[in-house]
């Protein structure tokens, strides 16, 4: 199910548009792991698919369940919590991107480290900055500034040597050198020439969308172009708030023939577009079920 706002309350919607949690929440994100976190009172909890509160509204912030918890924040400091809505490691972090292949990168003192499950330092806060782990490696920014990519020692399997740097998706990952991206694979090897203004991950197709200029294509692993997508300049119609957006940049189809802006829920099959502020949903052919509604 999707989140939607109809007027000033957030409900939920099925990949058809059809209303499954009528309009009753002052904001929503989607489901994750089962749950959806909402805002009722002004204080974050978490409902079911059937809309009943599982976890009562009392945080100041959350985010979705990843691996069996969520973080939620309590005067101003990250914590976790699990299903049950037990505190499972006290609030005590500055930030925090949740839990992925069994850590959690968090922020303590103005630094980055990891914890696992139970709280426990595994990784000591010395980066400057970190994200999550994927395939066994966390990009992090070093003393020098620079970005590279840690084991779940804490020790950089790849130096730091790159601008900016992004987690590992089907062998590969997004590197910044000399303003410009590529990509690299696991053991650090230049896999895709830093070639481009603009690139999006791989996905398990094994193609990846990237923007040079006002061009767009698609590449595969040896950063060769096998798809140059047709971006369109149809307009999709009008809505509440006026001209739709033009949907461009991103994946749409199997077939790849058209490209758009919007990253799609994989379970659901739709993609928000943000109007002026409203969100509303598309499906994969591009077609609104939901209208930006503010």
């Amino acid at each position: 199910m999707a989140a939607v706002k109809t007027g000033k309350l957030w409900g939920f919607i099925d990949p058809y548009g059809g209303v499954v949690i009528e309009p009753q929440f002052e904001a929503a994100y989607g489901f994750s792991g089962g749950l959806a976190p909402v805002l009722v009172g002004g204080k974050w909890g978490y409902i079911d698919p059937s809309g009943n509160t599982v976890i009562a509204p009392q945080y100041d912030a959350t985010s979705g369940f990843s691996e069996g918890y969520a973080a939620v924040q309590s005067d101003g400091q990250w914590g976790f919590i699990d299903k049950s809505g037990r505190m499972t490691i006290v609030p005590k972090y500055e930030e925090t991107f949740g839990f992925s292949e069994g850590l959690a990168a968090v922020k303590m003192s103005g630094s980055w480290g990891y914890v696992d499950t139970g709280g426990n330092v595994v990784v000591p806060a010395t980066f400057r900055e970190s994200w999550g782990f994927s395939q066994g490696l966390a990009a992090a920014q070093g003393g020098n500034g620079a970005f590279g990519y840690i084991d779940k020692s804490g020790n950089f399997a790849i130096p730091p040597r790159f601008n900016s740097a992004l987690s590992f998706s089907d062998g590969l990952a997004a590197v910044l050198s000399g303003g410009k991206w590529g990509f690299i694979d696991l053991q650090g090897k230049p896999a895709v020439p830093a070639n481009f203004d603009e690139v999006f991950a791989f996905s398990s197709d094994g193609v990846a969308l990237v923007r040079n200029g006002d061009e767009f294509h698609y590449i595969d692993k040896t950063g060769n172009a096998v798809i140059t997508p047709d971006l369109g300049q149809s307009s999709p119609g009008s809505g509440p708030l006026g001209p739709l957006p033009d949907v461009v940049n991103g994946f749409l189809d199997d077939r790849k023939e058209r490209a758009e802006e919007p990253v799609f829920n994989e379970s659901l099959g739709l993609a928000p577009i943000s109007v002026n502020g409203a969100v509303g949903y598309i499906d994969t052919s591009g077609h609104y079920i939901w209208l930006p509604t503010p």
